[in-house]
């Protein structure tokens, strides 16, 4: 679906807010200065998104944007965390066909930019999505994941993924 809803938590109530240009589910998301940002996803059973949508919180009448910018492939299931005051990571996830994939990108939100960050993080990438937590200091962002943790150092570009529970 396309449509966007907030619970407010002090009234208990759920309110509309401003459409998607893009049916998606799977995606990935994450709130930087005052905009949303909602990454990749899937439009149905079989079809993955490389787009990413923008909306301004502080001016929510102008809608999702498009960004110019999209991701090398089509995918679901990513893990988005918030690195910097400016760059957003967006690591692994599942494309059409099921293949995982392995990068760790850097969105720029001033530049509207994406990088290459690591283009093989490992085998394990997959899994890492749906993080409830996440924790960034000093450059070093540590995610809970399903499968346990994931730990991507920016000043050395290094990543770690945890793993519990693999015997």
């Amino acid at each position: 679906m396309s449509s966007v809803l907030a619970y407010d938590i002090q009234k208990n109530i759920w309110k509309s807010k401003p459409d998607m240009n893009k049916t998606r589910a799977w995606h990935g998301s994450c709130v930087l200065n005052d905009k949303a940002y909602v990454f990749a996803g899937s439009k149905s059973a079989s079809a993955s998104r490389d787009s990413i949508e923008m909306l301004d919180l502080l001016q929510e009448r102008k809608g999702w944007q498009l960004v110019a910018v999209t991701l090398p492939t089509p995918r679901v299931g990513t893990l988005v965390g918030q690195l910097n005051d400016r760059e957003i990571m967006i690591l692994g996830g599942l494309d059409p066909k099921a293949n995982v994939q392995r990068d760790l990108l850097i969105f720029d939100v001033v530049d509207q930019s994406l990088r290459v960050a690591i283009q093989d993080a490992g085998s394990n990438t997959y899994g890492v999505n749906l993080a409830p937590c996440l924790m960034m200091k000093r450059g070093v962002v540590i995610a809970q994941a399903i499968c346990g943790l994931v730990r991507y150092n920016q000043e050395d570009n290094s990543l770690e993924i945890i793993r519990f529970g693999t015997d």
